[in-house]
């Protein structure tokens, strides 16, 4: 019987009437490839389909239906599933009104229903039998899956693409997309429980990785559908991967579906810190997020070693895991969500690859914002508890993280480079986060750093120290002070005499620089930890302090060249590593102490120094010598003490702020000090006494203060009072200015003119070089015969004295207001009296 001759009808008819008879059914199907080319009558393909899928697959041998119904046929039902959701969009796209529109699209979707239903049947039989195996079904899977994919997307475009018309088949689109979940459920059964891939055979392994690539594609789709279905999607997916993990490891590219799990992640964890007020939309943000973390670190942990192209993504995961953990979220978040960052570290800490993006990561992290700074930052504590506990168990771990220079500790210090620009990560955080990877880093050098480290480790720490960034040197310093901490004290000397080494060669040019004061803030603070015994022996790690007097002697008489250059420099050199220490060192150091002191009988205030070019040089040694002095005040003698007061009150009689300031600074650490019981005790006293009275003369208001302020501090906690007696027993305008200035009464200035302030300006703040008696320059032009000019260049007229008379006019009216309310000192009668003899000598 010809066959093609018949119409469809006629076909369908005799296919039903058939179905028992396997041979004839398989004649016929052939023909049935007609109705897919003709698709004129839809209800006679989807009649067709039904049979095809339902009965005839039932009908025949399992074995005989892959290549009779399956390889012939899916791909047509899937071609016209695919031409039927185009004919929706088409109509979509045309200007015909919504009201004509919707009843073809209603029933084009209950088309599509019918196809998926059609479909679910077939799995659900395939699902029933006993034994499936993929040579006969090698046509269902990818089919399907493609299928299933085309239809999902559908439905994720619907309500951009149907627009107006989507809320009147909303009904069929639900339907649509609920039929098409279950397909997927059944076809996640199937290739689970039911068929058994054999890896061995090239052709099942492809469709397996063709299946796979789809499914990945699909979860993308899904995200933004029910949070339902892609639970149920990426269990399945995950399921079927880690089933073949074994023969897919390397033919699998996981790579794409961890990228997008990780930048879902991102994005699902700011919907929630940002619409946590809407509880709802967190509910499901948590959801998706909590199962994605969850596939995430499966396909890692399974796929370990084969992660190629994705490191940078997770990287990214990791540190908003972590940007967020101090965050103010939905509750549970810390719980289902936070906590997957540390085991899936634990999963990328032994992959080089991971290793290497993650410190190029910090290369660029003054870039990222300040939340992902801190992000970055809590990671790295993250990875240093997890590196403690990887220490002792992975060599592999060991050899990556560890060798050949510490890197771990590198990047920390890179860290603090790069996210200091600006301060703003340590300086406006509720948390310290400086203080945490202090901690972190510590602990992790205590539990892991070996003797082969530690060398390298304190080239590293010395290297931060000298350079000019704050945050990296303070965090130097303080590890080091950690690390001299959990140590011995031996291991505190050995630092604290290798900074002292530094400090030794530091050019003289450079001590006023931030490395110089990091390398010696850090050497003070080894001091302080080291013990009473250790402390005795380091003064012999210090420079050679009994040559300086040769070299300052040499250098006072030298001319200024360029060996005087060099030899100020060595002497700033030794004189500036004892100078910041010198009030750490034991007080029994008798050898240091009469090294100073020997210095100080060298010293001498050179007649020109305020006019030389080498002053500043001079004043330069003047104040180190100084700081060192008053380190060692407690361990000096009495006769040490009073020559040094005899070249400090040298010292006042020039006019230097340097020299004044120093001979402050001594008194002030004198204050506090017992001053031995013998005969010179009283003579020290009565210098003390002598040079606050040279200080407190001086009419330069900054000196002055300082002296005011050193004096009322000695007066307050001295045991000397006969300091503060002889200070003020022969100079009553100093008694009545320290009193006033201990009882905090308010200095008060006369009045003045706007022509004397100028002139007085003019007296006083001009360069010493151009200093000279401006009032009688202007006042006379003398000529050759030294007589005076007949013509004034500047005078004061007629009007000006008029001017002067009525201003002492005002000045007496006051003087006798204040009279008669405050009794005046004996100073300020005798300045009456001096201005009542010079008003008698004019009116004469």
């Amino acid at each position: 019987m010809d066959h093609s001759d018949h119409s469809q009808f006629e076909i369908i008819n005799e296919l039903k009437a058939i179905l028992s008879n396997c041979d004839e059914l398989t004649s016929i199907l052939p023909n049935l490839i007609e109705c897919f080319v003709n698709e004129e009558n839809a209800e006679v393909l989807t009649e067709v389909i039904s049979l095809l899928l339902g009965p005839a697959v039932q009908a025949l041998p399992l074995p005989d239906v892959d290549r009779t119904i399956f390889q012939p046929f899916l791909p047509l039902i899937k071609d016209y599933l695919s031409k039927t959701l185009s004919s929706i969009h088409e109509l979509l796209k045309s200007q015909v009104s919504i009201n004509h529109l919707v009843p073809e699209i209603t029933r084009l979707l209950e088309v599509c229903v019918h196809i998926l239903t059609d479909i679910e049947s077939l799995l659900v039989y395939l699902v029933s039998l006993e034994q499936v195996s993929v040579a006969d079904t090698f046509n269902v899977p990818k089919n399907i899956v493609e299928i299933v994919y085309h239809v999902f997307i559908h439905c994720q475009k619907s309500q951009e693409d149907y627009k107006e018309a989507f809320t009147a088949v909303r009904s069929e689109l639900m339907s649509l997309f609920h039929k098409c979940h279950n397909v997927q459920l059944n076809l996640f059964i199937l290739l689970n429980e039911k068929l058994k891939f054999k890896c061995t055979l090239e052709d099942e392994v492809q469709l397996l990785l063709d299946v796979l690539d789809i499914l990945s594609s699909m979860g993308e789709v899904m995200a933004d559908l029910d949070a339902k279905s892609l639970v149920e999607h990426w269990k399945g997916y995950v399921q079927l991967t880690l089933n073949y993990a074994v023969y897919l490891r390397s033919r699998l590219c996981v790579d794409r579906p961890i990228n997008y799990l990780a930048i879902n992640i991102n994005q699902q964890l700011s919907n929630i810190i940002f619409t946590s007020s809407d509880k709802k939309v967190a509910l499901r943000s948590l959801k998706i997020t909590t199962l994605e973390l969850k596939v995430l670190i499966k396909l890692c942990e399974n796929y370990k070693g084969y992660l190629v192209n994705c490191h940078r993504e997770l990287l990214n995961c990791l540190v908003s895991l972590a940007m967020h953990a101090s965050q103010e979220v939905a509750p549970g978040v810390a719980a289902q969500v936070l906590a997957g960052a540390a085991p899936l570290l634990t999963t990328l800490i032994p992959d080089p690859l991971f290793l290497k993006i993650y410190f190029e990561y910090a290369d660029k992290l003054h870039l990222c914002s300040l939340d992902t700074q801190v992000g970055y930052c809590k990671l790295n504590n993250i990875l240093l508890k997890k590196l403690i506990h990887l220490y002792s168990k992975d060599e592999e771990v060991k050899e990556l993280w560890f060798k050949p220079s510490v890197p771990v500790v590198e990047n920390v210090f890179k860290i603090l480079h790069q996210c200091s620009r600006n301060g703003s990560l340590f300086e406006v955080q509720e948390d310290d986060i400086y203080q945490a990877l202090l901690v972190h880093i510590a602990a992790f050098l205590v539990a892991s750093c070996t003797e082969e480290m530690f060398p390298q480790l304190e080239r590293l720490l010395v290297r931060q120290l000298l350079q000019p960034s704050l945050w990296p040197a303070m965090f130097s310093s303080d590890l080091l002070c950690l690390i001299a901490r959990f140590g011995c004290s031996e291991l505190c000397l050995q630092l604290a005499s290798l900074l002292c080494a530094l400090l030794s060669e530091w050019q003289a040019w450079d001590w006023q620089r931030p490395e110089w004061v990091y390398v010696s803030w850090s050497l003070s603070r080894l001091l302080r930890l080291l013990s009473p015994h250790h402390l005795q022996a380091f003064p012999s790690c210090l420079p050679s302090l009994p040559s300086l007097v040769t070299d300052i002697t040499t250098f006072l008489t030298a001319s200024v060249s360029v060996n005087t250059v060099v030899m100020f420099q060595s002497l700033m050199e030794r004189f500036m590593v004892v100078k910041d220490i010198a009030d750490l060192l034991p007080n029994s150091d008798s050898t240091l102490t009469e090294a100073v002191c020997e210095v100080w009988r060298h010293v001498s205030m050179p007649p020109d120094v305020e006019s030389t070019e080498s002053s500043h040089w001079f004043l330069g040694l003047y104040s180190a010598l100084v700081t060192i002095t008053c380190g060692l005040a407690d361990s000096l003698s009495n006769c040490h003490i009073s020559y040094i007061l005899d070249v400090l009150i040298q010292a006042t009689s020039v006019n230097s702020s340097i020299l004044q300031c120093g001979s402050c600074l001594f008194l002030r650490s004198l204050a506090t000090k017992n001053l031995v019981n013998d005969s010179s005790q009283t003579q020290v006293c009565r210098k003390m006494s002598s040079l606050f009275v040279h200080l407190m003369q001086k009419t330069d208001p900054l000196t002055k203060q300082i002296a005011m302020d050193t004096f009322s501090f000695l007066a307050y906690v001295t045991k000397y009072e006969q300091i503060v007696a002889d200070t003020v027993a022969n100079d009553c305008q100093l008694q009545v200015e320290i009193t006033n200035y201990l009882e905090g009464v308010p200095t008060t200035a006369s009045e003045k003119s706007l022509s004397e302030h100028l002139k007085c300006l003019q007296q006083e703040f001009v360069h010493k070089c151009k200093r000279r008696n401006r009032v009688d320059e202007l006042q006379f032009e003398e000529t050759v015969e030294n007589r005076p000019s007949k013509k004034l260049k500047s005078s004061f007229d007629v009007d000006s004295v008029s001017i002067a008379l009525q201003r002492m006019e005002k000045d007496l009216d006051l003087i006798e207001e204040c009279r008669s309310s405050i009794t005046m000192t004996p100073s300020q009668v005798s300045s009456l009296i001096n201005i009542y003899m010079r008003l008698g000598k004019i009116v004469k």
